[in-house]
């Protein structure tokens, strides 16, 4: 997350319109737009199988987190079994930046649902299961967040790689402002992802249509708003 030129966006056309809209106070809108357009390369990370095995691992919990969570002594400590186990696991290559993400999106969309909005270490293990029968929907719908937590992840990264750029470019930013911003543009990036509808949430056929639930989720992000509207 460092502001040296190294860690900045690529120097082509695509990702200067990006940092353009990102540092001349464009709306979020357009922002995100302009991320998914810069964003061909992390589309097909993202949609790699390192990646769809996180949503498929996602798809097992859905039954067996509670009971897991219950049997457990602290819900934090099998929630970070749960997370060493699906990196692991996977017969996949491993080591990518955005299985980094994925991993971390995992993570949080677990700690998320089995917090129901509180910190995991207040809750006891019997009230985190709870709390993760609760607040996981449908199979599909679990699913959905993923991607979105996944995107949210995806939009923190090429926003907050370009902080140095921000308060250059803004007179009397701070960097309060830049986390500001930060945040505004991720949930702008999850609030696609929440929007893809995943319609046939099996674990094997995840696999096979992550690709195209990725590709749906960043047409979506391309998009502007109707102006007429």
């Amino acid at each position: 997350m460092g502001t040296s030129t190294s860690f900045r966006s690529p120097p082509v056309t695509r990702w200067r319109a990006f940092t353009t809209a990102l540092t001349s106070g464009a709306s979020v809108e357009r922002v995100r737009s302009e991320l998914f357009n810069a964003g061909n390369e992390w589309e097909h990370a993202l949609a790699s199988d390192a990646v769809a095995a996180y949503a498929a691992t996602i798809l097992d919990l859905y039954n067996s987190l509670p009971d897991q969570l219950r049997s457990g002594e602290r819900p934090e400590d099998v929630l970070q079994a749960v997370a060493s186990a699906a990196k692991t696991d996977r017969h996949v290559e491993t080591g990518s930046a955005a299985e980094a993400m994925a991993e971390r999106a995992f993570i949080r969309l677990l700690m998320r649902t089995s917090g129901g909005g509180d910190s995991l270490s207040q809750l006891t293990s019997r009230q985190a299961a709870q709390q993760f029968v609760a607040q996981r929907g449908t199979p599909g719908r679990l699913v959905s967040e993923y991607l979105a937590e996944l995107l949210g992840q995806y939009a923190r990264h090429a926003t907050a790689r370009e902080a140095g750029r921000i308060t250059e470019a803004v007179p009397g930013a701070k960097v309060s402002d830049t986390r500001r911003l930060t945040r505004e543009v991720a949930q702008a990036a999850a609030d696609v992802g929440s929007q893809v509808e995943v319609t046939n949430a099996t674990g094997f056929a995840i696999r096979g249509a992550w690709a195209t639930l990725v590709a749906e989720a960043f047409a979506k992000g391309r998009q502007l708003p109707d102006v007429h509207q």
